[in-house]
């Protein structure tokens, strides 16, 4: 009989225990986070900064052009813009007589106004609040009844007229 080599049993050896994933390994600096965040506010503050002057400079640059239209005598070539520099000359007449309130006053109020009324003749008045409605209609709409109307001698006799009489202040309502 074949002589069998007995087995010889060996303790099992468990596996090493798992201890769970390995933790990433930290790159570069928290405070670099930081730093790129402040890099990144300070850029965007500059640039709300320029876009400001810019946009402010272009409306100071509108109004410029829109008093020296108005001060100097010289009127643009378009009717529109005729149109609306004469009504220009016609309400700083009205705030240079009356005082700053009137430069804020919409044409409606204006034509609701019973003390200007009653200060100018009612054709002067009536002709007043036509050339601030055309003027209105022009600036707001792109339209306007008579923009080939040349309102240039209206508008140097009322300045005239306005500049004349005494000065009070009429504040409104």
């Amino acid at each position: 009989m074949p002589t069998t080599t007995p087995i010889k049993a060996a303790p099992l050896i468990p596996p090493r225990p798992n201890l769970g994933p390995e933790p990433w390994a930290e790159e570069g600096n928290p405070r670099g986070w930081v730093a790129w965040s402040v890099v990144a506010l300070v850029v965007l503050a500059a640039v709300a900064v320029i876009v400001a002057r810019r946009r402010g400079a272009k409306r100071r640059k509108t109004s410029k052009r829109q008093m020296v239209n108005i001060s100097n005598g010289s009127l643009p070539t378009e009717p529109r813009e005729r149109l609306v520099a004469w009504s220009g000359r016609a309400r700083g007449a009205l705030v240079g007589r009356f005082g700053a309130a009137w430069g804020a006053r919409t044409t409606e109020e204006i034509a609701a106004d019973e003390a200007l009324a009653s200060l100018l003749d009612p054709g002067r008045f009536e002709g007043l609040v036509r050339l601030l409605r055309q003027a209105d209609r022009a600036k707001f709409a792109g339209i306007g009844d008579d923009q080939g109307e040349d309102w240039e001698p209206w508008v140097a006799a009322f300045v005239a007229e306005l500049a004349a009489g005494a000065t009070s202040r009429i504040n409104g309502k």
